[in-house]
């Protein structure tokens, strides 16, 4: 007897791998319907999470970890399993007897493996990716980084509202007040850009355009957006939105920097936490008008005036750069008609400027000046330069941008007067 059982054992092993062989093939076209009805279903579960992904983005969220893994996984079973559903297809067609009496019973037996190790995969997918949550909100940056242009003139408004921004506790509201066009707007977002390369102990920055269109919804809107808040937006809702608003500001040291206000903004109905020495928070606001910031109880007002004649002649030049300036003898004095046509409004020089960049024939620097001319308004800037009195030798450094120093005549003539330049559509 003892004999014998070793080799009753060595028949049994050859039995059961027999038999398992011969499931694998019989079973080979069940498994590999199941496979494409499985791979159906997966593939369709995949398409909605990526949906369910997209709609994370747009809402400013970011998708679980498991969820992209699975998300990947379900990609590459994707392309594992075709193959194997095309050779297992081109096996069964060769098979009889119902599919259990292949032609090759290795190579079949290879492919329903396959087949069933494929369907074991796919299932186990479907199983893993019943997620209750996809996706979760971000973690808020402090500081959102805003484009700006160059500025010049700007440093002494700068460094005041700095000072009292990150020094005097006691100021809660800054304003800053000016005509239209003057850089209040590119002064804001230096600010706010000065907050990610300085150390400071604020927990959040906002730069909110407010603007003439504004009410208390946008307001509100763009505030819970940078808030990564999910606002309703029906009109009956405005004390709602200004609960949830203040319910997080309030646990906030916040720095709220709000653009071109035309119309006092009231705290409250916004859902502003109004800054003082207990909170630290700081609002700063900028508008056209000082009345403005003394309605909204600013306790800091600073007065952002035009640029001086050199400021603005310097960042003229930088913007349209030597080698326009150099190209024709005739441009040097062309290009300082047209810079005093923008009369130290910064963002009427930025934008004049860039037009002219690489404008290298004369014609064309006359054709703006005499349209700068035509279109000049009464609209004055607080910097008054007599043309009679600017020559082209006091305005430019001859050797500087290569100007012949002994060209005659003045930028004006005549009697003394003011160049104008529209500032409609500027802040």
């Amino acid at each position: 007897m003892s004999l014998l059982s070793p080799i009753v054992a060595i028949f049994s092993k050859i039995w059961d791998c027999g038999a398992v062989r011969a499931v694998y093939i019989c079973e080979l076209k069940e498994n590999l319907d199941s496979l494409k009805s499985e791979m159906r279903k997966l593939k369709g579960e995949r398409d909605e999470m990526k949906r369910k992904v997209n709609e994370a983005h747009e809402k400013q969220m970011k998708p679980r970890e498991r969820v992209e893994t699975w998300l990947q996984m379900v990609d590459e079973i994707e392309l594992e399993v075709e193959p194997v559903i095309e050779k297992a297809s081109q096996r069964i067609s060769t098979m009889c007897l119902g599919g259990c009496c292949p032609m090759n019973c290795c190579s079949s037996y290879k492919i329903g493996k396959r087949v069933a190790e494929k369907l074991t995969v796919v299932n186990k997918l479907i199983t893993n990716g019943n997620f209750i949550e996809v996706a979760d909100p971000l973690a808020l940056a402090k500081v959102e980084e805003m484009p700006c242009r160059p500025t010049v003139g700007m440093d002494s408004l700068l460094e005041n509202v700095w000072k009292c921004l990150t020094e005097e506790d006691e100021v809660g509201i800054i304003g800053v007040h000016g005509m239209e066009g003057i850089g209040k707007t590119t002064l804001l977002k230096k600010i706010n850009n000065k907050f990610l390369g300085t150390g400071h102990d604020f927990d959040l920055v906002i730069w909110i355009e407010v603007s003439k269109e504004s009410n208390v919804r946008k307001v509100q809107k763009s505030i819970g957006e940078r808030l990564g808040l999910k606002l309703s937006q029906d009109e009956s809702h405005d004390g709602v939105r200004a609960r949830v608003i203040f319910n997080v500001l309030s646990k906030k040291r916040f720095v709220l920097l709000l653009d071109d206000i035309c119309d006092p903004v009231d705290f409250e109905d916004v859902g502003i936490p109004r800054p003082n020495r207990t909170n630290k928070s700081k609002v700063v606001i900028t508008t056209r008008s000082q009345d403005v910031s003394l309605r909204m109880l600013a306790q800091k007002n600073f007065k952002a005036e035009c640029l001086s004649w050199n400021e603005a002649w310097d960042l003229f030049q930088m913007i349209v750069g030597k080698e326009t300036l150099n190209s024709h003898h005739q441009i040097p004095e062309l290009a300082v008609r047209v810079a005093l046509e923008c009369k130290g409004l910064p963002l009427a020089v930025d934008t004049i400027a860039r037009t002219m960049a690489g404008k290298k024939a004369p014609h064309e620097w006359n054709d703006a000046l005499n349209n700068l001319v035509r279109e000049s308004t009464s609209t004055q800037c607080a910097v008054h330069l007599p043309a009679t009195l600017l020559t082209i030798e006091t305005v430019i450094r001859p050797n500087e941008i290569g100007i012949d120093p002994t060209l005659p005549t003045t930028v004006g003539a005549g009697p003394s007067h003011d160049l104008v330049l529209p500032t409609a559509g500027h802040r």
